[in-house]
């Protein structure tokens, strides 16, 4: 394993082997001699450079609560715990930071500076070291001191037990979910599993109530309504706040970190197995723990135990003989006694506070020079964090770099890192960065930096960021109108839909149904005979269309695409394109055996024309201006229709000038809702982005994705579907589709 040291004459960083501990290195830039320290818990950091004006300043090291490692891997802790892992790490660091200055004052032919520069970066090394070693105490009420007993007394089991929680949880489709959760590291405060919630899938609409009972079963219980605080669906979690004084619950338990279990240790799992359906009183079972599974980097992932859970436990503590919560229950194998928990580290992690997600707006040119909007989405749900920036700077593709407790070393082709502080807005974290000059064969890379309330500082995931220089909008007012046709017009359109169904029955992993099509259509336009917009008519060309069901590709017959091409779908307009109807067709002349088929591809094709025909304020707008629309979208399973609606707000971003044509960037977001007594209730998200040609008062491109849940019968299934669906659209009939005349077999 490579280390990395700090040369004490010229402060030249270097990366060597583990195996050289305990000698020395000559340094390659200035050939003096270098210490590698035999301790492993003393790491060097690089010496300050310019960069480093931008790093925010780490405070004194105390037993404030710190941040965890990688969002998506656990720390691995290498000592003991409790109160006593604090003080061996912090001696440990403060004899090697002694050692490096002591070697320093020997070698008095080294400069002062260099000394001074060395011992800068030793003490910074220490100082990260304790920052990530912090990581691995407890968060919680204080621990009492000693091992580990080999059993738990009945007065901790008691403990643990009033502390341990049933919840009941009503979902947007009306169903009711049942799962265990337990209080922890601040009054009032409830930590469970995300899918108890429903909320373990992206934009999953949080429950419709969350009942809390304390006590369940016994004199005393005590019910309460929780709010959700976070949610972190990589590791499964969630966060949630009971409404009330918490005065009135019991203490909360202290959460630590899994590193220190070994196999066969005792363990106990506590919760309410089958929820209601085996009564309401609480379960408590002795297991053991069988393996510690990690991940292709190391990092403990999951700790597999011998039995003890069941349906219903998941969200509930698994504890030490302490009664310290080290993992959190949360799937089972059937038929078997392999059982699963999140390590504790991962709910530490959580609750002080992590990045989440990283959004990049649309550049924009400020005095000639492009400037980048980004917002990042961080889990902060007890406001732990005290800072967060990002860094920029050019550098050469690659994959994404990992995350580090330590100041980053730049990789070769790197260019200067430059960091910006980032306003906090709605849970939001944003800012307007200037983009310096791309060179050819360059990007641009984006890092986050969260500062926690320890003062401990961690440079998160590195990623590159796709840059496309034609997409840089000037922000200037533009006439968005639609300009119906005054007599036949043609244009060629490229369709894309990809719909993705994500069946889950109780707990059970999700039976997922993926359909993709792609199609070349022609769109034929006329002024509406009535009087009452345009008239439009699809003529299909080329076409595909798959199914992928439990990881088998499922292609429809060579005869359906035939069928299907007789059908022409019509559409009618209105004076800013917004479309008003739909003409109906009879597909009693398709074979029965393949009806289904025909009708289903029918259907996703006008649906992803509908859903991406969206109106024009027929107005000139101002940048960043915005205005809402709502358009159908038809959702198709097991041969039933839903309709649902899309509730947009479109922003207007800027205009663009490419090989002569002036387009105007439109971001779209929103939500997805029911119709008829769900029309208020909120079923899902949407996001996308569209070009318009100024000129000519169309558009060129559309594209929107949803994430909804639809309403079934069966109260014990949920069914969330993802659609993305692309319209790119041009002038002309450049691919030469014959314009169909009729509606279909056998109409005029």
């Amino acid at each position: 394993m490579a280390i990395r040291i700090v040369c004490p004459s010229c402060g030249e960083v270097h990366s060597v082997e583990g195996s050289l501990r305990g000698q020395t290195v000559p340094c390659r830039q200035c050939d003096r001699p270098i210490p590698v320290l035999p301790d492993p818990r003393v790491r060097h950091a690089r010496r300050r450079d310019d960069d480093d004006e931008d790093r925010p300043r780490r405070r004194s090291w105390g037993r404030s609560r710190d941040d965890d490692e990688d969002y998506d891997r656990p720390p691995r802790d290498t000592g003991g715990s409790g109160g006593a892992l604090f003080w061996v790490l912090l001696i440990g660091g403060g004899l090697g930071g002694l050692l490096l200055i002591g070697f320093c004052l020997v070698g008095l032919l080294f400069p002062l500076t260099a000394r001074q520069a060395a011992q800068q970066a030793q003490a910074q090394a220490a100082a990260e070291q304790a920052a990530a070693d912090q990581a691995q105490m407890p968060v919680g009420p204080p621990l009492a001191p000693g091992p580990v007993p080999a059993n738990m007394d009945p007065a901790t089991v008691t403990r643990v037990k009033d502390s341990t929680v049933y919840l009941r949880v009503q979902l947007p489709n009306g169903s009711v979910a049942e799962g265990s959760g337990f209080l922890c590291v601040e009054p009032g405060i409830v930590m469970t599993n995300a899918h108890v919630l429903g909320m373990l899938q992206a934009d999953a609409t949080p429950p419709s109530r969350v009942d809390v009972v304390v006590h369940s079963g016994e004199v005393g219980e005590l019910k309460a309504v929780a709010s959700v605080l976070g949610v972190d669906r990589t590791n499964d979690l969630a966060v949630l706040r009971v409404a009330g004084n918490p005065a009135r619950l019991p203490p909360p338990l202290a959460v630590d970190s899994a590193a220190n279990l070994i196999e066969t240790q005792k363990v106990y799992v506590f919760g309410f197995p089958l929820g209601a359906q085996l009564g309401k009183n609480i379960t408590v079972s002795d297991s053991s723990v069988s393996a510690l599974r990690r991940d292709e980097a190391g990092g403990l992932s999951q700790i597999q135990v011998n039995g003890g859970m069941h349906p219903g436990n998941s969200g509930g503590p698994v504890t030490d003989a302490r009664g310290v919560v080290i993992g959190v229950s949360v799937a089972i194998i059937r038929g078997t006694q392999i059982n699963f928990a999140i390590p504790g580290d991962f709910v530490k992690q959580l609750l002080d506070g992590q990045f989440a997600a990283s959004e990049v707006g649309t550049p924009y040119l400020v005095d000639g020079s492009p400037t980048l909007p980004v917002k990042l989405t961080c889990l902060d749900p007890l406001g732990r964090l005290r800072n967060v920036k990002v860094t920029l700077w050019t550098g050469n593709p690659g994959n994404s770099r990992p995350a580090t407790w330590q100041p980053p070393l730049a990789q070769a082709g790197d260019g200067h890192r430059a960091s910006y502080p980032l306003d906090a807005r709605n849970g939001t974290y944003v800012a307007e960065i200037p983009l310096p000059p791309l060179e050819q064969g360059k990007v641009y890379w984006l890092q986050p930096t969260l500062v926690n309330a320890a003062g401990a500082t961690r440079w998160d995931a590195a990623t590159p960021v796709s840059w496309d220089g034609q997409m840089v909008v000037e922000r200037k007012p533009a006439a968005l109108r639609f300009k119906p046709p005054t007599g036949p017009i043609e244009r060629t359109l490229k369709m894309n839909s990809i719909v993705t169904f994500n069946v889950y029955r109780g707990n059970e992993a999700a039976t997922v149904l993926r359909e993709k099509m792609e199609g070349d259509v022609l769109e034929s336009l006329n002024p509406d005979t009535r009087g009452l917009g345009t008239a439009v008519r699809l003529t299909f060309g080329k076409y595909t269309f798959n199914r992928e069901s439990k990881g088998k590709a499922l292609v429809p017959p060579a005869q359906a695409a035939g069928w299907l091409g007789q059908y022409s779908p019509t559409f009618l307009v209105d004076a800013a394109h917004a479309c008003k109807e739909r003409g109906n067709r009879d597909f009693r002349p398709v074979p029965n055996e393949l009806r289904d088929t025909v009708v289903r591809m029918y259907e996703t094709m006008c649906n992803t024309f509908e859903a991406t025909t969206l109106p024009l304020p027929n107005r000139t707008v101002q940048p960043r201006e915005s205005w809402p629309t709502q358009v159908p979208m038809l959702v198709l399973l097991d041969g039933k229709r839903q309709v649902q609606d899309i509730h947009l707000t479109c922003t207007y971003e800027g205009v663009r000038s490419l090989a002569g044509q002036t387009e105007g960037f439109i971001s779209l977001v929103g939500v997805v809702k029911g119709r008829g007594p769900r029309a208020d209730a909120v079923l899902g998200k949407v996001r996308g982005h569209a070009l318009v040609d100024v000129d000519k008062g169309f558009w060129t491109l559309v594209k929107v994705t949803t994430d909804s849940e639809i309403e079934v019968e069966d109260k014990g299934v949920r069914v969330l579907v993802s659609d993305e669906s692309t319209v790119i659209r041009a002038d002309g009939n450049s691919l030469g589709i014959v314009a169909a005349k009729t509606n279909g077999p056998g109409a005029r």
